[in-house]
C-alpha cells in the first residue's frame, strides 16, 4: 500500500479514534465535529450501561456492598482506561478484576475486601452461569413453529459441562446460524485471528453452515462490546473488504455481512446504500438482511426505507433479522431488540418478500422478552407473510 493509500486510511481511523476517545471518556476527550449530542449521547448511554450492566450482574454482592457514586466512578475510569482483549462476553468479568489488580488505583473509600469478594463472586458467576438455564427447557422440547435458531458465538465459545451438552441437543434437532458481535470488521486494531479460529472450530463441532457479523466495529485497541459506525467512505471500503476476505479465507466459507443500525453518521462521504453495495459485492461475501435497521435508519436518516431496500442486492441475502425498537425521539430510534414489531416494519418485511422472494427470517428479542406463547406469536406472523407468495415465484425472482 503506498504512503497516500495509506494517509486516506488513516484519515476514516483518525475519525473513528476521536469516536471512540469521546465513548470512552467524554468529560475529557472531545465529541466528533459536526454530529448532535442527542445522538453521540444514545452511543454513549449504550457503551457504559452495556458494560457496567455486564459487571453489576457478574458481581452482584460488589454491586450492593459499593455506593452509587463510587460504583460509577469505578466503571467510568474502567470504560475510559481498560483495554479488554476477551472478544468473548462470559470472560468479560476476567477483565474487570484484572483492573482491580493491576490497573486501579486503590483509594480511601474502597472496602478493605474488594478484590477477595471480586475473586470469590467471579468464580461463583463462571460454575453456575445461570443466565444459561433457560437452555434446558429448550433442549426438552423446541416449539413447531421454529425452522431455525441463531446463538451468538462470544456467548458459547468453550462452554462446556451442563451447557455445551444441553446445546449440543438443541444443534441435533434444529438448524443453528451464528450472528456475532465481537469481530470488529472495521476496526484499527489487526483481526483477532485466534478468535476465528475459535469461531471455525465452533461452527464444526456444531455443524453451523452460516456465519453472519454486523458492518460495523466495536473496539479500538480494546472491546467496548457494542456497535459504532464505520464511516462511509471509499477507503474504509477497501479496508473492510479486504478484512472480510481475510475472516472468509480463514473459516473457509463466505460470511454474511449484516446492515447495522447508526444513530451519527461519523465522516461520511458516501451513501449508505453505496456502502454497503460495494463492501458486500467487493469482498463476495454474503448479506445479511435487517428489517428492522432499515426501517430506524429511515427514520433516523430521513431516506425512503423501500427505495433503499429495493436497492439492496438480494441474489446475495442469506437470511433476515426483524425486531422491535426504542423510540427516543419521534425523529430518532433505537434500534433495541426490546419491543413488539411495529405495522411499518411488518410492512417493510412484507415488501422485501415481494420483491426480493422469500427468504429465511428470525425474530429477534434480546430483553423484556414476553411469555413463549407471545412470542411465538410474531414468528406466526413472519410465517403468514412468508405464506402469501408462491414459492416458484420466489425462486425465480432470487436467481434473476
Amino acid at each position: 500500500m503506498t504512503t497516500s493509500a495509506n494517509n486516506k486510511v488513516n484519515q476514516f481511523q483518525d475519525v473513528q479514534n476521536v469516536f471512540t476517545q469521546h465513548m470512552r471518556d467524554p468529560e475529557i476527550n472531545a465529541a466528533p465535529e459536526g454530529v448532535e449530542d442527542r445522538r453521540l449521547k444514545i452511543y454513549r448511554e449504550l457503551v457504559y450501561n452495556n458494560i457496567e450492566g455486564f459487571i453489576a450482574n457478574s458481581f452482584p454482592v460488589l454491586r450492593k456492598v459499593i455506593a452509587d457514586e463510587q460504583w460509577h466512578d469505578m466503571l467510568r475510569d474502567y470504560v475510559a482506561n481498560h483495554q479488554a482483549h476477551t472478544p468473548l462476553f462470559p470472560k468479560m468479568p476476567q477483565e474487570f478484576i484484572q483492573y482491580l489488580e493491576h490497573e486501579r488505583e486503590r483509594n480511601s473509600e474502597d472496602h478493605p475486601f474488594l478484590l477477595e469478594l471480586a475473586h470469590y463472586e467471579w468464580i461463583e458467576t463462571s460454575i453456575s452461569m445461570d443466565s444459561r438455564a433457560f437452555i434446558g427447557s429448550l433442549a426438552e422440547s423446541i416449539p413447531e413453529q421454529v425452522d431455525f435458531m441463531e446463538v451468538a458465538p462470544e456467548n458459547w465459545i468453550d462452554v462446556g459441562g451442563k451447557f455445551g451438552h444441553q446445546f449440543k441437543e438443541i444443534s441435533e434437532q434444529v438448524p443453528i446460524v451464528c450472528h456475532g458481535l465481537s469481530l470488529n470488521i472495521g476496526g484499527v486494531a489487526p483481526l483477532d485471528e485466534a478468535f476465528l479460529y475459535k469461531v471455525k472450530q465452533f461452527l464444526e463441532t456444531y455443524n453451523i453452515p452460516l456465519y453472519s457479523e454486523h458492518l460495523s466495529y466495536c473496539a479500538d485497541t480494546g472491546h467496548l462490546y457494542d456497535l459504532m459506525p464505520i464511516p462511509f467512505t471509499e477507503e474504509a471500503i477497501k479496508y473492510v473488504v479486504e478484512r472480510i476476505k481475510r475472516v472468509q479465507d480463514i473459516l473457509g466459507q463466505r460470511i454474511a455481512m449484516e446492515n447495522a443500525s447508526y444513530y451519527a453518521a461519523v465522516g461520511k462521504e458516501m451513501e449508505e446504500i453505496d456502502f454497503i453495495n460495494a463492501v458486500i459485492s467487493e469482498s463476495d461475501c454474503l448479506f445479511h438482511i435487517d428489517i428492522n435497521n432499515i426501517y430506524v435508519n429511515s427514520i433516523n436518516h430521513k431516506y425512503d426505507a423501500e427505495k433503499f431496500l429495493k436497492a439492496l442486492p438480494g441474489d446475495r441475502i442469506a437470511y433476515a433479522h426483524i425486531a422491535g425498537h426504542y423510540v427516543e425521539e419521534e425523529d430518532l430510534r433505537v434500534d433495541t431488540h426490546g419491543a413488539d414489531v411495529i405495522d411499518p416494519v411488518w410492512n417493510l418485511l412484507d415488501v422485501a418478500y415481494d420483491h426480493f422472494g422469500v427468504f429465511p427470517t428470525l425474530l429477534e428479542r434480546d430483553f423484556n422478552i414476553p411469555p413463549l406463547d407471545i412470542l411465538l406469536k410474531e414468528v406466526d406472523t413472519i410465517k403468514k407473510y412468508q405464506s402469501k407468495y408462491d414459492s416458484n415465484d420466489n425462486v425465480s425472482k432470487q436467481q434473476s
